[in-house]
């Protein structure tokens, strides 16, 4: 069975999506989507209101989230609302900038982690914080993680997308407030090393 995968990308960047398109043609077990990001920079301060905490973003953080990370973060939970309808259990996220560092292939082996039912997130890229050793998958380790930075490439699970939707509606912090999922329930796991990184080269932050 194929891993379905919604990568975020913005309707006008094209680039971005001609260079995801080139990067996943080789890799046949994804069966990929794109979804159509939340342009931040376009939102009105009424739709912000509508859509979007303001007040507990700054008790939360102390200040205002510019509207690129308010994009990011409704279009992370529009990915989860998809998740939610998928008929699979397990589903790939995807941001439009992403490099790979290590062939991916190993992915379907790590979908048994993920496919169950309890609510869990597993990381393919860097930049965070991890308590203990939990698998070893082919020659990667499947790590307990703590805390992380960064969401532009993880599996997540129906029952983790579903905790996330029903707490966070109207969301009120930035898209890889990992640290917050945790605390929500939400097993949070990564791949040491890992094998995603971003903002390659060449194509500027939308």
């Amino acid at each position: 069975m194929k891993i379905q995968t919604f990568i975020i990308n913005l309707e006008r960047a094209r680039d971005r999506k001609e260079h995801m398109q080139q990067l996943l043609k080789n890799y046949n077990f994804l069966d990929v989507s794109f979804l159509a990001a939340v342009d931040g920079k376009t939102l009105t301060n009424d739709e912000i209101k509508s859509c979007f905490n303001t007040k507990k973003t700054y008790k939360r953080y102390g200040r205002d989230l510019n509207r690129g990370e308010i994009g990011c973060t409704l279009s992370h939970i529009n990915c989860y609302r998809q998740v939610q309808k998928n008929t699979a259990n397990v589903s790939l996220i995807l941001e439009d900038d992403i490099s790979i560092l290590k062939d991916i292939s190993v992915l379907p082996d790590l979908i048994p982690l993920v496919d169950v039912s309890e609510p869990v997130i597993l990381l393919l890229s860097g930049d965070y914080w991890y308590s203990k050793k939990l698998h070893k998958v082919k020659d990667l380790e499947v790590v307990k993680v703590f805390d992380a930075v960064g969401a532009y490439a993880y599996l997540i699970n129906k029952a983790a997308a579903e905790l996330i939707i029903n707490k966070y509606s109207i969301p009120s912090h930035v898209a890889d407030h990992w640290l917050l999922y945790r605390e929500l329930g939400i097993h949070m796991l990564a791949l040491n090393p890992y094998v995603v990184d971003a903002n390659i080269g060449g194509l500027e932050s939308t």
